[in-house]
């Protein structure tokens, strides 16, 4: 739990810097979910057995 709330809370930092959606702010956040997902995908595949 506390890496998820890592990651959330890394998520509102980027929310307070990128007040507009501007397309530089659309990459930081396409980046920031991709890596999310990245993640869980290897925990799962990690501790998932």
């Amino acid at each position: 739990l506390r890496m998820i709330a890592s990651f959330n809370r890394g998520y509102r930092g980027y929310q307070l810097s990128y007040r507009t959606c501007t397309p530089a702010a659309e990459i930081v956040i396409r980046r920031y979910l991709e890596e999310g997902s990245k993640i869980a995908r290897e925990m799962t595949a990690r501790y998932a057995n």
